[in-house]
């Protein structure tokens, strides 16, 4: 279940971390005029942050992802008392050689989730039933990569 790497950080040339900041920003951007909605200038950072981490520490699968950000929705479900809601998440896929990889990125420390697979397993089986209805593919695993900010 949890996603590992071989990658060095810091070992990048510098055009990469520059790459990620441009896209990061010019999706930033996208996000809040599409959502009308912003981050405080240190919200922002940390996703920033985030988002270099998940380059450095796992480059050997950011490399090979092949979808990104799928959203996945089952709609119009509803609780024994009769209440509708809908089931959402976001996932990264890998499809390399008829072979498909779910991954579901958390902002957890990576203990936290070695200790609480349950929770995350259950998450990923749902995950995994929407993948499988709405696009009638099979998954042949899935996996949670967490990217929580080390505390230095």
């Amino acid at each position: 279940m949890e996603a590992t790497s071989k990658s060095e950080p810091g070992s990048d040339p510098p055009e990469i971390p520059s790459f990620l900041r441009e896209a990061f920003e010019e999706n930033y951007e996208r996000l809040r005029l599409s959502t009308n909605q912003s981050l405080s200038p240190a919200a922002r950072e940390s996703a920033f942050t985030q988002v270099l981490l998940y380059w450095q520490k796992l480059r050997d699968i950011a490399e090979r992802i092949t979808e990104t950000e799928v959203r996945l929705a089952l709609p119009a479900q509803e609780t024994p008392k009769g209440r509708s809601f809908v089931i959402e998440g976001v996932v990264d896929i890998v499809q390399e050689s008829g072979h498909t990889v779910m991954y579901d990125i958390k902002t957890h420390d990576a203990g936290f989730v070695r200790e609480n697979q349950e929770l995350y397993s259950d998450q990923l089986s749902v995950y995994a039933y929407i993948w499988e209805e709405l696009r009638g593919e099979p998954l042949d695993e899935t996996a949670v990569i967490a990217t929580a900010i080390p505390s230095s």
